[in-house]
């Protein structure tokens, strides 16, 4: 199956998605490595780049969830007010939004 999203919603989509992974995140319910697996892959990002429709700070923050295992080791005193930082972005993307519904739909693969 494949999720559609129409590109009105799509920043609204990926925000709520953002926030999600974070959040498992930052409560420890996921490891730090979920941001290298999921929103950082730049094969995940990277197609987003070139959408008007897309808020910079939603790309900025999913390219920074691939330093989140490297920064609890490092700088584990930061690590928790970085994904705090991190989800807040999201969290004011979703609050400028101007859709409070999602035009998405399911398609199945024959």
């Amino acid at each position: 199956m494949q999720l559609q999203v129409h590109d009105d919603d799509l920043p609204l989509v990926l925000a709520c998605l953002g926030i999600g992974i974070l959040s498992a995140i930052r409560r420890d319910l996921q490891p730090p490595t979920m941001g290298i697996q999921t929103l950082g892959r730049p094969r995940f990002w990277e197609p987003l780049l070139d959408n008007p429709a897309i808020p910079p700070a939603i790309i900025d923050v999913f390219q920074t969830c691939d330093e989140l295992d490297a920064l609890q080791q490092l700088a584990p005193e930061q690590y928790t007010a970085v994904i705090d930082t991190l989800i807040l972005r999201l969290e004011n993307v979703v609050a400028e939004s101007k859709n409070s519904a999602w035009n998405v739909h399911w398609i199945e693969h024959e």
